[in-house]
């Protein structure tokens, strides 16, 4: 690992020093980095790609290529992790904060609906688990410890 690089806020563009390079054929994932922090606050940004926002707190990120380390006090993650992560610091205000790890690679990019290819698309991979970050936590264990339903069936009626 080579030394510690800080900056003010860590993003895709910060570590990998630019864009994710051109796939290889066949090539169908790419891992890039690695981040992981401690979020306990949000602050509204505005880019080129619209508003968003900053994730406040202590972070770290791992270049893959060559394990770089930078630290920042702020932080934005491709989407949708960083609005999960945002979420999950606004509904727990005063709290101590929101814990993650995760990958963050690319993959090719897809044709959508009327629009053309992007050359990739982000893709971030959850490294620990987050129990006290997911509000669902409790409900869906609930949920899914009930029984199966049963399929109904109309009942007969009489004279038939």
């Amino acid at each position: 690992m080579s030394l510690r690089e800080i900056v003010r806020c860590i993003t895709p563009k910060s570590v990998l020093g630019g864009y994710p390079k051109p796939f290889e054929p066949g090539v169908t994932y790419v891992p890039l980095f690695r981040v992981f922090g401690n979020a306990n606050g949000v602050k509204p940004t505005k880019s080129a790609y619209g508003e968003s926002v900053k994730l406040v707190g202590k972070f770290e990120a791992v270049r893959i290529s060559d394990g770089e380390l930078t630290t920042a006090p702020m932080l934005i993650l491709p989407s949708p992790m960083n609005e999960v992560i945002a979420a999950a610091v606004t509904a727990n205000p005063g709290g101590g904060g929101v814990e993650f790890g995760f990958e963050v690679g690319v993959k090719p990019g897809t044709v959508r609906q009327g629009k053309a290819p992007s050359a990739y698309e982000w893709v971030t991979k959850n490294l620990i688990e987050q129990a006290d970050a997911d509000p669902l936590a409790a409900l869906r264990a609930t949920v899914l410890a009930l029984p199966a339903p049963e399929v109904e069936k109309a009942k007969a009626s009489k004279g038939q």
